[in-house]
């Protein structure tokens, strides 16, 4: 199965545009024959503490019509960024649409420090099948903790995924970590990174991926718009 990771720049504050831009990289990996597509942490608006905390989506927000138009015309699984807001309650979430019209809710389960006095935490399941394969999801900081893979190989995950807003030196920290965890577990790990500003810190990209022994098989550049493929 040939799945994409979209290092992709958001435009804080630009929803038309940001959801242009993420139709026109889902129709790139179409066309490079992606079955699935995941962008990175809150991509459909960008990540950043101090914008409009009034911006929350559900996951039938008429708004995101037009991924589940996309997703059955073409066929694919497409893993959007967004916050979705249940009640008062705003959470960093993943929707996965599937080319049925069925769509897949993550929420983050563990909160950084920084974004605990604006968002509150999940517990919605964080497994998704596409074809044969199980794929455990996880959102940046909570991907940083051995019990992050322990949970998701328990619960059955073959591959992990990992969605993040990161900087230069968050990304430096993270890359052995990853490569370690995807080698103690014994799954492929696909990590996307956002790029450009996320408020107070610049996303550096280096989106990446690591077999099942932990070596780093393909990785894209830093600070560059691109379409990481990987075959898992």
């Amino acid at each position: 199965m040939k799945i994409a990771l979209a290092q992709y720049k958001s435009l804080a504050g630009e929803l038309e545009s940001n959801i242009k831009g993420h139709e026109e990289y889902i129709r790139m990996a179409y066309r490079e024959q992606a079955e699935a597509i995941f962008f990175p942490e809150l991509s459909l608006t960008g990540y950043d503490l101090y914008t409009d905390l009034s911006i929350g989506f559900s996951s039938t927000d008429p708004v995101l019509d037009r991924f589940k138009e996309v997703s059955k015309e073409l066929g694919m699984v497409l893993g959007i960024g967004l916050p979705i807001r249940k009640e008062a309650d705003l959470m960093i979430s993943m929707l996965v649409f599937f080319p049925d019209g069925s769509i897949h809710q993550y929420d983050k389960e563990l909160l950084d420090a920084d974004e605990e006095p604006y968002y509150k935490a999940g517990n919605s399941s964080p497994i998704i099948n596409i074809g044969e394969r199980t794929i455990g999801l996880g959102i940046c900081y909570e991907t940083l903790h051995e019990k992050h893979y322990a949970d998701r190989s328990d619960r059955g995950a073959e591959v992990f995924l990992v969605s993040v807003a990161n900087n230069a030196s968050g990304i430096e920290r993270a890359y052995p970590f990853y490569a370690e965890m995807a080698g103690k577990f014994s799954k492929d790990l696909l990590m996307v990174n956002a790029i450009g500003s996320c408020g107070d810190f610049e996303a550096c990209g280096r989106s990446a991926v690591w077999n099942i022994r932990g070596e780093l098989v393909a990785a894209a550049g830093v600070e560059e718009p691109k379409i990481l493929y990987c075959t898992i």
